[in-house]
């Protein structure tokens, strides 16, 4: 999507660990990326990584109590 000449970019891209090492660094030159692990954690600590990615920790705090 464009606007006014410039290619809009997200602030950030939060993925899988699921995604191939191409698709990855695809991303990684579009926004600053975090890849989320799949096996053997629960969502809780999924959210944790990715707030503290976003330096939101204390937000998904709160969403976990």
């Amino acid at each position: 999507m464009s606007y006014c000449g410039y290619i809009d970019r997200p602030d950030a891209i939060i993925g899988t660990d699921q995604l191939d090492s191409s698709e990855k660094a695809e991303l990684i030159d579009i926004a600053p990326s975090y890849f989320v692990p799949t096996e053997n954690i629960g969502w809780r600590d999924q959210l944790k990584m990715i707030a503290q990615f976003l330096d939101r920790k204390e937000k998904a705090e709160q969403w976990i109590q």
